[in-house]
């Protein structure tokens, strides 16, 4: 398994030989045979009206799909944030029931969810991903033994806060080679792009696989 890219809203190009964890929502769930998913509700698009859970957890139970989520809390989406916080709870508990890890969508919600960890005391790892903060703010998140996801836009400051053993890399939307981000995170860390690849599929093995 050569899997560099923990989320992504796509295939890579061929031509790039690697492999992603592909996001998707429960009712794009199509899995193709040899890809790796994750699934879950982004707070921008929960849809209270008509929403099942039976049918999440059955496609979230899916031998292909990873990790639930993107999950979790938006201060600028138009549902509000008590909406937001059930369906957040209820892919908490998919994670643990379903023993995956959790991929958390996190905007102005610091606070709120370090609250939320503490009360519901997950055993699955938590990784928040698209990470653009500071030094200051990835030391919150790992002192709450969140793990950390960064794609292509991210302060630079945050490397000296954040453990290799605690580091992903990702995509996100962006149209991007992985290896390109691999090459420049590299450098942060005084290692060569071979070295911190072994790293990062380390730490997939284990929170992943």
């Amino acid at each position: 398994m050569n899997i560099l890219d923990i989320h992504t809203h796509s295939q890579p190009e061929v031509k790039y030989n690697y492999e992603v964890i592909e996001n998707c929502y429960p009712e794009d769930f199509n899995p193709r045979v040899g890809k790796h998913y994750s699934l879950g509700v982004h707070p921008w698009y929960i849809e209270v009206n008509g929403f099942h859970w039976d049918a999440m957890y059955a496609k979230a139970n899916h031998p292909q799909v990873l990790a639930i989520g993107e999950a979790g809390l938006d201060k600028f989406s138009e549902v509000s944030m008590g909406t937001q916080e059930v369906f957040f709870k209820k892919q908490i508990e998919l994670s643990e029931e379903l023993q995956k890890p959790l991929i958390i969508h996190g905007v102005k919600t610091e606070q709120q969810l370090f609250r939320i960890r503490k009360e519901m005391k997950p055993s699955q790892p938590w990784i928040l991903h698209g990470f653009r903060g500071g030094k200051q703010q990835a030391e919150r998140f790992i002192k709450q033994d969140f793990y950390v996801s960064i794609g292509l836009r991210y302060n630079e400051e945050c490397f000296d806060a954040i453990p290799l053993d605690h580091l992903f890399l990702e995509t996100d939307t962006e149209k991007i080679d992985i290896n390109e981000l691999y090459k420049d995170v590299a450098f942060y860390y005084s290692l060569t792009q071979s070295e911190l690849k072994d790293r990062i599929k380390n730490n997939i093995s284990f929170v992943f696989i």
